[in-house]
């Protein structure tokens, strides 16, 4: 299940992420880009720009449709098989997360102890199972120590999985009351 989540708009300039996420995880900013598209296109067909400024539009709109179509040739094509097995890991690391998770009641109530949620946030405390499950935590970039990786960790690659499927990425919704 080797399915390329960064697109080369995700790589600075020596290879490597820029960001924990991929640019289409981030859909507020996306649409943010699209508007200024739109904007800047309307802005220069209906003459609004001065005539001094009209070659700076042009290139700032040039550049963001580049932008913008590195951001949605980057989004993963998934076919139907693809999509099943991805839902099942993210459905299993979702389980994992929910059981290093203290309960929404222990958080409310102040008897969660802070020192154990930090370390389990940051510390490899999630078992890695399967290949499919480490192919999936490595195509999101993240290294796996001893077979395990840490809350934080399992809440990025579920994060990323569940915007990939189309569903609700929030990990607040896997905390059991």
């Amino acid at each position: 299940m080797a399915i390329k989540v960064f697109g080369d708009v995700d790589k600075n300039k020596d290879g490597k992420n820029a960001s924990e996420f991929p640019a289409w995880y981030f859909r507020a900013q996306k649409e943010e880009l699209e508007n200024d598209i739109a904007r800047n296109r309307t802005a220069l067909e209906r003459g609004y720009v001065t005539a001094d400024r009209v070659d700076q539009i042009k290139k700032i709109l040039k550049q963001d449709e580049e932008k913008l179509d590195q951001i949605n040739e980057s989004i993963p094509k998934l076919k139907e098989p693809e999509k099943d097995n991805l839902n099942k890991v993210v459905h299993a690391i979702g389980k994992d997360i929910t059981s290093a998770m203290f309960t929404g009641t222990e958080m409310k109530k102040g008897t969660a102890d802070a020192y154990e949620e930090a370390r389990r946030i940051t510390e490899p405390v999630i078992e890695v199972r399967n290949e499919k499950e480490a192919d999936w935590y490595k195509s999101c970039g993240i290294e796996i120590k001893d077979g395990k990786v840490s809350r934080g960790e399992a809440e990025k690659v579920w994060k990323i999985g569940r915007r990939l499927l189309g569903e609700i990425s929030n990990t607040e919704v896997l905390r059991r009351q």
